[in-house]
């Protein structure tokens, strides 16, 4: 009976250190994810700030001078050529990484096993 108790104490055991080990690795995860979240957020701010003062400048060169809005529009797409961003290296877009739970032991059955009365 006593092998059979540290048997199931090995196995439960080993259990919650796998699953700990699986939480650490999802937690670690879950952080990468909501800094690059983040990160997402602000691009999209300073993209909305971008448009809005790009907005501006046209209003403004349409009020001046509307037969220069075609140079503004040239100006502004050669800001997309990779050579006009410079200051940040592109992203590398990382494969989908699934994180799979690993086998758990099975539940204890209700009825306990009883060795043979010897």
């Amino acid at each position: 009976m006593t092998n059979l108790l540290a048997a199931k104490f090995a196995q439960i055991a080993t259990a919650i250190d796998t699953t700990n080990a699986q939480i650490l690795a999802l937690q670690a995860k879950l952080s990468e994810l909501q800094e690059h979240q983040q990160q997402l957020l602000s691009v999209e701010q300073a993209c909305q700030s971008a448009l809005a003062q790009v907005g501006t400048a046209l209003s403004m060169l349409n009020h001046v001078d509307p037969t220069e809005i075609g140079t503004f529009k040239t100006a502004v797409e050669a800001q997309f050529g990779t050579d006009a961003i410079a200051f940040l290296e592109p992203a590398t877009p990382a494969p989908a990484e699934t994180v799979e739970p690993e086998p758990t032991a099975p539940e204890p059955s209700a009825t306990p096993e009883i060795e043979p009365a010897k």
